[in-house]
């Protein structure tokens, strides 16, 4: 995101230096002045826009710096406030350096299940939760645990999802799940996606997005039922 804002940034210096060049006839150097003064807001001095079409133009360059900044802000607050919930409650978001290793995206009843399962397999892992309390828990417990939302690509960059082998959802909305494969597979094509799904019509929906294996569980209860009753 950073990276993005930045980039914004300096199209708009661009923008406006080339565009001021080109409308008011000024120097590269004047014309660069003037467009840090009008995206940055802080009056004009001695160069200024006269052309009602430069006039025009240098509004357009306030308002596209007062969103640029806007956005900046926004980020910088998340990113603080993230930082202030994770030091109070005592635990920190840092970038696993894991290889091949699986990532859960979802700690509730299905995934602490698949917690207590890869820990017996001796499966390298990491978990992503947004339950403050609950990434406080498997913190506790000295399980790799990764505060955030799964549909942030940061935190599943954080997670090593580039070097990671497997992805399993365990979410409780299939619409998140969804976005969470295609997000995934974007960042690494490779990784082998497996996901829970809540309702039986969205299983065809996860293969169709990425996903290589789909399991609902309520399915796969409602077979196992079954067979103990067929005496299969």
């Amino acid at each position: 995101m950073k990276e993005i804002i930045a980039a914004m940034f300096l199209f708009l210096i661009l923008i406006g230096t080339f565009g001021f060049h080109s409308i008011e006839g000024l120097s590269l150097l004047n014309s660069f002045y003037l467009t840090i003064v009008s995206i940055t807001t802080v009056g004009y001095g001695d160069v200024v826009p006269i052309t009602p079409i430069g006039k025009l133009f240098a509004g357009g360059l306030i308002i596209g710096g007062i969103l640029i900044f806007a956005v900046g802000i926004a980020h910088l607050g998340g990113m603080f406030l993230t930082s202030k919930i994770e030091e109070v409650l005592g635990f920190v978001r840092k970038k696993q350096k894991m290889k091949k290793h699986v990532i859960l995206c979802g700690a509730g009843r299905v995934g602490k299940v698949i917690i207590d399962e890869l820990k017996k397999a001796k499966k390298g892992f990491v978990v992503i939760e947004k339950d403050t309390e609950r990434v406080k828990e498997l913190t506790q417990e000295k399980i790799p645990a990764i505060y955030g939302d799964v549909l942030n690509e940061q935190v599943l960059k954080d997670a090593g999802i580039k070097n990671a082998k497997v992805l399993i959802s365990a979410l409780d909305k299939d619409a998140d799940a969804v976005f969470l494969v295609v997000t995934a597979k974007s960042l690494n094509p490779n990784i082998k996606v497996i996901v829970q799904v809540n309702e039986q019509k969205n299983i065809d929906k996860m293969y169709k997005v990425g996903a290589n294996e789909v399991v609902c569980p309520q399915v796969a209860g409602a077979k196992m039922l079954a067979h103990a009753a067929i005496g299969k």
